[in-house]
């Protein structure tokens, strides 16, 4: 049976610091953007328009949005059976757009959706993951199991960090191979197809000539962009996968 797929790609952000804040021997820095969000809006309208993909966007309250208003892209948006995220994280230095499957196959093609951003000077990464796996790979709160009668008691257990009385336990979901990790300037992920670019191997401070193979995972490059890019041969959905994602993530990022 098909499942859906979800789309992140990554672009750089420049951002500088706006104010601090000293609180409990803790100090935080608060930053903000240099720039806006890339001019997505034309450029995926540009994708849908060629794969045929209705462009009429509602807001998650069913309110009509234009997804040329860069205000517009602060809350998820759905049109011809996506939905569609932009989100800014300046201190991370990165933005993120996220385009996620609603119905098994609304994509149309992933690779028409990534080609107009591989060119932008600020491309770091993008990736395919099955939406239903990589939410569960990542969903930390005992609250989501519940909620869904998912049984999660099998599963390690973690402290939430915070002091009484708002101590708890959440899903430590440290050791899974499908777990999704925000780190300065890129993400750490795997998926089914990769798209690595020059400023991603300068972030995790690795050489593409110097990353071994992995078995199940072609390796291909865009030498006129500069791109890798990293195809598996399994679906990282099965059980019997996880040695493939476990070897990829330490050829990419050493973990």
């Amino acid at each position: 049976m098909a499942s859906r797929e979800t789309l992140r790609i990554v672009f750089s952000l420049d951002a500088t610091i706006v104010g601090h804040l000293k609180a409990q021997g803790l100090q935080f820095e608060f930053m903000k953007p240099k720039e806006g969000e890339l001019g997505l809006g034309p450029k995926v309208l540009g994708v849908m328009a060629e794969l045929g993909i209705p462009t009429t966007f509602s807001d998650s309250a069913g309110r009509a949005a234009s997804p040329v208003s860069s205000d517009a892209w602060r809350r998820p948006l759905s049109a011809g059976g996506l939905k569609l995220h932009c989100a800014e994280l300046p201190a991370m230095r990165q933005i993120v757009l996220t385009v996620e499957e609603l119905e098994p196959g609304s994509s149309r093609s992933w690779d028409a959706w990534v080609s107009p951003f591989l060119g932008d000077t600020r491309f770091v990464q993008a990736w395919i993951t099955d939406a239903e796996y990589d939410f569960w790979q990542n969903a930390s709160q005992i609250l989501e199991y519940e909620a869904v009668g998912k049984p999660f008691r099998h599963l390690p257990l973690i402290s939430n960090g915070l002091p009484p009385p708002l101590q708890g336990q959440n899903i430590d979901t440290s050791s899974n191979p499908g777990r999704t990790i925000i780190r300065q300037g890129y993400i750490e992920a795997v998926g089914s197809k990769m798209w690595l670019g020059q400023l991603f191997w300068a972030a995790v401070q690795r050489d593409f000539e110097t990353v071994g193979d992995v078995v199940g995972v072609s390796i291909g490059r865009q030498s006129d962009l500069g791109i890798v890019v990293l195809v598996s041969d399994r679906d990282l959905t099965d059980p019997g996968s996880s040695e493939t994602q476990i070897r990829m993530r330490q050829q990419l990022y050493g973990t």
